[in-house]
């Protein structure tokens, strides 16, 4: 999603020019506006500080003008006072050939079955063509050691150029490039509107989950680019049923003929409490029993989708603390429910 709005939309660069009220200069120009928000409802949130505010009365928000269209089809009644801001000039990045390169690139590797080239091209453009843009400063330097009663410790030093990192946020930042993540939420949304907003159950950064009707597949078929180029789009699976409680939390029924697989997605989170083996047991079984790879075996295994909570659940994980001499495994629970701000969202679509 990133390196399509950095190969297809212009960006700022420069210095913002200070202006009050609402912006007067836009043609070539992208401005940067700080503005007070009022709406009676909500189709679906296009502004993630708003998640959770079912309404609002004069909400502070720093936005880019370009995103204020889509605001207009997701809140309704939407009212906008304009305060002041900073106005960009605009223009193609300097770096989007790269990124372009690196796409094709990667599509050659994956067709001749190159993985570590399928995943760096990946990660150039990901850390390299957007990531460093929007770090947070490095002002300090940590150096381990082991301190006089044999415990692995750190000493911190502060780099010598601190001030001058500090002055400039970072040493890679360059903050009006937070365009690029904007642009890739206002697409995002943009497409998932096409759908028609009730239809829609879940979306995140690059993916849409939405009903498969008669409706949104006539959409798939008409208006939505499916080309794997940039800027495209990709059906992935077709899920007989689903559940989302949070971002990037979600699991998917899919049914491939006679079999049912089980997807889950929870940020890292480790499933592999609630089955009678290990993951690697598993893994193992199926990789014998079949003859398989890996891989093969990680499409075989099956995992319950009604023994999965991904609503309230807790378990045990194995933590690890170094103490002197060695170190010691402890037990902590973990706990998983709807966050607070998602409840009333949660509830509402139960």
């Amino acid at each position: 999603m990133h390196p399509s709005q950095i190969y297809l939309k212009p960006h700022p660069y420069g210095f913002g020019t200070y202006f009050k009220g609402a912006p007067t200069c836009l043609f070539k120009h992208i401005n940067v506006c700080h503005i007070l928000v009022s709406y009676d409802d909500v189709k679906i949130h296009s502004i993630i500080k708003l998640i959770g505010r079912s309404f609002a009365d004069k909400v502070e928000l720093y936005v880019f003008d370009f995103e204020i269209p889509i605001m207009r089809k997701c809140y309704i009644n939407l009212e906008i006072e304009y305060i002041d801001g900073y106005c960009y000039k605009a223009r193609f990045l300097p770096w989007r050939e790269y990124v372009h390169e690196n796409y094709n690139k990667r599509l050659v590797a994956k067709s001749e079955g190159d993985a570590y080239n399928t995943l760096r091209y990946k990660l150039l453009n990901n850390a390299g063509a957007y990531g460093k843009f929007v770090e947070k400063p490095h002002t300090e330097i940590f150096e381990n050691y082991i301190n006089e009663d044999g415990i692995i410790d750190s000493k911190i030093h502060e780099k010598t150029f601190k001030e001058e990192l500090q002055m400039y946020n970072a040493k890679y930042t360059y903050i009006p490039l937070a365009s690029i993540p904007a642009w890739s939420r206002v697409m995002l949304i943009e497409t998932a509107l096409k759908f028609g907003w009730r239809n829609i159950l879940y979306f995140d950064t690059d993916s849409i989950f939405c009903l498969y009707n008669d409706y949104t597949k006539k959409v798939l078929e008409t208006e939505i680019n499916l080309k794997d180029e940039l800027g495209g789009w990709g059906i992935e699976e077709i899920c007989e049923r689903a559940q989302f409680t949070a971002p990037k939390r979600y699991k998917l029924e899919v049914k491939d003929g006679d079999k049912t697989k089980t997807t889950i997605k929870a940020g890292g989170i480790n499933f592999d409490f609630f089955k009678e083996h290990t993951h690697a047991e598993e893994l193992a079984y199926y990789m014998e029993q079949y003859e398989c790879t890996k891989k093969e075996a990680l499409n075989m295994i099956d995992i319950p989708f009604d023994e999965v909570n991904i609503v309230n659940s807790s378990w045990q994980v194995q933590r690890a603390y170094r103490v002197k001499g060695g170190t010691i495994i402890e037990f902590q629970t973990k706990t998983m429910d709807v966050q607070k701000k998602y409840i009333d969202i949660y509830n509402q679509n139960t």
